[in-house]
């Protein structure tokens, strides 16, 4: 099967590309825009995938490609904390990107699949148990949540073959994949990791006709949730304070709405592709930091641990 991947340098487009190869069952076609951490990563695999550099707001670019392709994993975006700081590039890559995606499907390959990767933002600030059939919600300066929402839209109401995964906070590597801190520190975070994330993406591709036109909460499950103040507080002792935390405390509102979702095994019923837990993801972070080349950002994640500490003790 032709396989194109958007976003294929992002965090889960290069592990999805990762495990399409190791495969070796479909033909890949990667795109990104061309920078030096897209072509780091992608040039290692040029002679196992078509990859090429270009802008999915291009109209004859996706045209061609997706006139070529069965199925298109649509991971292009800017993520948070970037796309509440750089809102109309947001806009423009997320939501004008998938709508010039739809336009090439509808005008040159209607049986096209579209596979969207959304967010489970689009809920906003709910403290219960959340299910997919649960109304989204999001105030009017919440730019992720709305070109999220608003994209998701015009695919239903445009295609007749996609398939919708809201996913929450992704945790990976944590030194090239830095966990999201704009994530309200009382909140139920039900975490997914980013090969389970990319596998979904990868199993689903078979599985299309039973996916079509649906909507799943993806996350890692029940063994993933936790208190987003206990994670944040666990990773500081582990690997310190980072560049990107102190930006997300400095410039960023804490918008990024978790929940724990009712209906986390609907999709892994179908695809096998939940593993591990939160207790798991966190022994192996700690054998993988280095504690001497992280004793000072963990001396000073101490005051942050503190505050966290005394907060969470108010409440």
């Amino acid at each position: 099967m032709k396989v194109l991947i958007t976003g294929a340098s992002g965090t889960i487009g290069f592990n999805v590309l990762k495990q399409l190869i190791d495969l070796k069952e479909h033909e890949i076609t990667a795109i990104d825009l061309k920078s030096h951490k897209s072509n780091k990563r992608l040039k290692p695999f040029r002679n196992f995938a078509n990859i090429i550099y270009g802008d999915i707001n291009d109209k004859e670019l996706m045209n061609a490609l997706i006139r070529d392709h069965e199925v298109v994993i649509h991971l292009a975006g800017i993520i948070p904390p970037f796309a509440d700081i750089k809102e109309n590039l947001s806009r423009i890559v997320d939501y004008e990107g998938t709508k010039n995606i739809i336009k090439a499907i509808n005008n040159h390959n209607p049986n096209c699949f579209l596979m969207y990767a959304s967010s489970t933002t689009v809920y906003g600030p709910k403290e219960k148990l959340v299910k997919v059939s649960d109304p989204t919600k999001a105030n009017t300066e919440d730019n992720y949540s709305l070109v999220k929402i608003r994209s998701e839209e015009q695919i239903k109401e445009n295609l007749k073959n996609f398939v919708i995964y809201r996913l929450p906070a992704v945790i990976g590597d944590i030194k090239k994949d830095a966990p999201m801190y704009n994530i309200p520190s009382k909140s139920d975070v039900e975490f997914i990791t980013v090969n389970d994330a990319a596998s979904a993406f990868v199993k689903g591709i078979d599985k299309k006709a039973l996916l079509n036109k649906k909507t799943f909460n993806v996350t890692g499950g029940k063994e993933y949730r936790i208190k987003y103040r206990d994670f944040l507080i666990k990773v500081l002792k582990i690997h310190g304070i980072s560049a990107r935390f102190v930006a997300t405390q400095i410039l960023v509102d804490k918008n990024f709405y978790s929940h724990y979702y009712v209906d986390s095994d609907s999709l892994n019923k179908k695809l096998n592709f939940q593993n591990g837990s939160i207790e798991e993801y966190l022994i192996n972070l700690k054998k993988e930091t280095n504690k001497i080349l992280r004793f000072i950002p963990r001396i000073m994640a101490i005051p942050v641990i503190l505050i966290v500490k005394a907060r969470n003790r108010k409440k």
